[in-house]
């Protein structure tokens, strides 16, 4: 399979819940996924174009009354199994890591609650690690502020990493919890 964003993924996810237009997949990005992320106008038509010529997704043409024609698109199986392959990888670590494990999360239910779990125990790590390099910046930048007054509102900066990524760590304690509990006990 080649290389796809995630927004391609998030399109195709969509998809896995039921037919839909492209207006239906914008209106369904606004209400749900672009919470935590956004996809543009303008990427859907291109991108379901391309899942159609790689057999991921096919379309019906449809009349209604008097609007135009409008194509509904449903994921094929060789999308699905795409999907899930692309559900099952690991998270890329980087700026958007957290909302690519939004993004796999809300479409979990393709893949196993194991999977899903253990998405969320790598990126509970990578925060915790990331949180011990800013706990050690944070050091380094009270050292310096006894020299330097402009160093406090670096400060500033470095609490906000803190904070952020404690609440981080909780919300992933929380959802191995939840997943744990309310889906593995069924």
């Amino acid at each position: 399979m080649a290389r796809q964003n995630n927004s391609f993924f998030a399109i195709l996810g969509l998809l896995g819940f039921e037919p839909m237009s492209g207006y239906d997949i914008k209106t369904c990005v606004d209400k749900g996924v672009g919470y935590f992320w956004d996809i543009d106008y303008h990427q859907i038509y291109p991108t379901l174009s391309k899942m159609v010529s790689l057999g991921y997704v096919q379309f019906e043409e449809n009349k209604s009354g008097y609007r135009p024609m409008k194509k509904v698109y449903s994921i094929t199986a060789q999308g699905l199994e795409a999907l899930k392959e692309w559900l099952g990888a690991p998270i890329s670590d980087g700026k958007q890591s957290s909302n690519e494990l939004k993004l796999k999360l809300f479409f979990g239910h393709h893949v196993s609650v194991d999977t899903n779990v253990q998405h969320v125990r790598c990126f509970m790590q990578s925060c915790i690690d990331k949180l011990n390099e800013v706990q050690q910046i944070k050091e380094k930048v009270r050292q310096e502020d006894d020299i330097i007054d402009s160093m406090h509102y670096r400060m500033t900066t470095v609490f906000n990493g803190e904070i952020l990524l404690k609440a981080q760590i909780e919300w992933c304690e929380k959802t191995i919890g939840y997943l744990t509990s309310h889906i593995m006990q069924k």
